[in-house]
């Protein structure tokens, strides 16, 4: 799950305008004041209960926030930014709700948490309290818009450093001659016209199978597992899904939890080009399951 992270006199103008909806607001420093504290008295007083120290209200998150919500100020979709904070988001119908009611919904989802398993009872959801109560956040900053045409109200606090790490504690990878032998097969069939092209139909793979291509001849091996790899900050456990626009199934086809062997090869193309390819067995990457 991916969720959130977070006085001057400028601040607490700034957040007056941008979290107050579309009307003016007559008392903008005692309103701004009150959203702040709406938004954090909740979230840190469940972290007071599990001795947590409290989150501290961060000017950067608050404008991270701020600009996120007025993005979906024109559709309210309950939808993430994907960004590089936890985040928490909520949208309610109507345009009476304040950000203690999206506090408190987050909260309440501590009672579906279940400490002894560290996960959510089954069917239920508990990110957003995981968020807020993770033990390595410290700042906190939040946003509240009232959408256009009456489409509601949307809300989000960012969190940071964010939390909802998962630890991946994975089996090593075994080399399998087997494989190195189909993935040496598959690279020579490329080898004429280097096309980036998986040796399975793209609903039938009866391997796992990561492919690279590199123009010129000096890309080696670990540039291309460094490629692959890399694809992990783009993807969001949360979801089970990859960040908008973005690839990462590469990177959870390395860590799939129940693959145990790879075989690789490469190949310098016709064309002077590189060409590489690792085939894991078990296949990973299966539609509706997490990588681990």
């Amino acid at each position: 799950m991916w969720f959130p992270k977070a006085t001057s006199m400028i601040l607490v103008f700034f957040l007056c305008i941008l979290l107050s909806g579309t009307n003016a607001i007559p008392h903008p420093k005692k309103h701004s004041h009150h959203v702040i504290k709406d938004f954090m008295s909740l979230q840190n007083r469940a972290r007071a209960a599990i001795h947590m120290p409290p989150l501290v209200w961060d000017r950067r998150l608050a404008r991270y926030a701020t600009m996120y919500a007025r993005q979906r100020r024109q559709d309210c979709l309950l939808k993430h930014s994907n960004g590089p904070y936890g985040e928490n988001i909520f949208w309610g119908s109507g345009t009476r709700w304040r950000a203690s009611q999206a506090a408190a919904t987050w909260v309440s989802e501590g009672r579906w948490y279940n400490h002894q398993s560290n996960s959510c009872n089954q069917g239920r959801e508990c990110g957003h309290y995981t968020q807020i109560v993770w033990k390595t956040s410290r700042r906190i900053g939040c946003a509240r818009v009232t959408c256009f045409g009456g489409r509601g109200v949307f809300m989000i606090c960012n969190y940071d450093p964010p939390g909802n790490y998962i630890a991946k504690w994975e089996f090593p990878l075994g080399w399998d001659f087997q494989l190195q032998r189909y993935a040496q097969w598959w690279a020579g069939q490329r080898k004429g016209d280097c096309q980036l092209m998986h040796s399975f139909p793209e609903d039938d793979f009866k391997l796992g199978e990561n492919i690279y291509w590199g123009s010129g001849s000096s890309w080696t091996p670990v540039d291309a597992v460094n490629t692959w790899a890399g694809e992990e900050k783009y993807y969001r456990y949360g979801t089970n899904m990859c960040a908008s626009g973005q690839q990462c199934g590469h990177y959870t086809q390395i860590v799939w939890k129940t693959t145990r062997r790879v075989g690789c090869a490469r190949v310098v193309c016709d064309t002077g080009d590189v060409f590489m390819t690792c085939n894991y067995d078990p296949v990973g990457n299966v539609i509706g399951e997490r990588p681990y």
